[in-house]
């Protein structure tokens, strides 16, 4: 029998999800207590539609992300991402070179956000002022990108 649950329930389900279990189980645990009702034709093609919908959506960010990188890797070649640092009276930086500098830098760049463990270059070698390539991976695929840290 197939039901659809009303609520969440915990190791069962979450909310609006279609199970197919035992009729006299279905009744006794989840329909008799309020946690789910009976599923019909309907709900299940409307189950689909979402899945389908969510599915669409998935894919076209993931294109977004994909052209948004490719651009950013090509134009690296000839505009760098620009991270500015302050420096102290010998020329280190103040505050170390991190993941989030570049995760800013790219929202900054291309309006698109990406988290740190995107980032798979080990950036606690960048001690210093000039052009560095940072290796990206997003949505499995990896990017390098120019990054140019200048003095603020």
């Amino acid at each position: 029998m197939k039901i659809i649950l009303l609520k969440d329930v915990p190791r069962i389900g979450v909310k609006n999800q279609i199970l197919d279990i035992a009729q006299v189980y279905a009744m006794n645990a989840f329909v008799s207590k309020g946690l789910a009702r009976i599923a019909t034709a309907n709900d299940e093609k409307q189950q689909k539609e979402k899945e389908n919908k969510k599915k669409e959506e998935k894919a076209r960010e993931s294109d977004k992300y994909i052209q948004v990188f490719t651009t950013l890797e090509k134009e690296s070649v000839t505009s760098a991402l620009i991270i500015k640092k302050k420096l102290d009276a010998k020329g280190h930086f103040y505050a170390k070179f991190s993941k989030h500098d570049v995760v800013d830098a790219v929202f900054n760049a291309a309006k698109v956000s990406i988290s740190d463990s995107q980032i798979i270059t080990d950036l606690t070698a960048i001690t210093n002022l000039g052009e560095h390539t940072i290796e990206l991976n997003v949505n499995s695929r990896k990017y390098k990108i120019l990054v140019k840290i200048i003095k603020e």
